[in-house]
């Protein structure tokens, strides 16, 4: 009986010892469990201040660039108001007129009161200034589409910088060029009509 007793102790001993060693693993387990929830959430919050200079960034690229375009509008207008004021035809691309209009009011606007570009507003302010580069191409001559995209090209590039999705400035992107293909599509299938009908 002491044999036994004396193994029976023996066996308790270890199944104590691998129950601490056990606990102490699991102690472990948990202890870096907790630091790994903890880098994450320092990661995830990291992140979100990443994200936040980032936008804030964007918005002041928006203010930045609004500025530059505002002093190109300003100067087309003029040169616009000068051959009004003569009674003359100006060739700036009339087609432009209106939405250079619209866009100077839109970019004076958001100058005067910066507080409107936020970053949840920079993808209404893409869409809208978007709109008035890409509406041009509907009324502009088809010979002409190639000019008045070059002419929009550094807005809209500019517009493109400060849109907070990516998805949305290469949607816009895409939009312009398939309406300006299609103008220039357009234009070269009735060149080819009139060249049948001349024959």
């Amino acid at each position: 009986y002491i044999l036994q007793f004396l193994t029976a102790l023996k066996l308790l001993s270890k199944l104590v010892q691998l129950g601490l060693k056990v606990r102490s693993s699991w102690s472990d387990l948990f202890k870096r469990l907790r630091q790994l929830i903890g880098h994450l959430q320092e990661w995830q919050k990291a992140d979100v201040r990443a994200t936040r200079f980032f936008e804030r960034t964007l918005c002041r690229l928006l203010q930045s660039s609004s500025q530059v375009m505002l002093v190109a509008l300003f100067l087309r207008l003029l040169v616009v108001q000068w051959h009004l004021l003569l009674h003359t035809e100006h060739q700036m691309q009339p087609a432009l007129d209106l939405s250079n209009l619209l866009a100077y009011a839109f970019l004076l606007l958001l100058r005067s009161w910066p507080q409107l570009v936020t970053p949840r507003s920079l993808d209404v302010w893409y869409i809208v200034l978007q709109v008035l580069c890409t509406l041009p191409l509907f009324s502009t001559k088809a010979a002409d589409v190639t000019l008045v995209s070059l002419v929009t090209l550094l807005p809209r590039f500019l517009l493109a910088l400060c849109c907070r999705h990516v998805w949305l400035a290469v949607l816009g992107g895409t939009l312009h060029w398939v309406i300006s293909l299609q103008s220039i599509w357009t234009f070269q299938s009735g060149d080819l009509v009139m060249a049948q009908s001349a024959e």
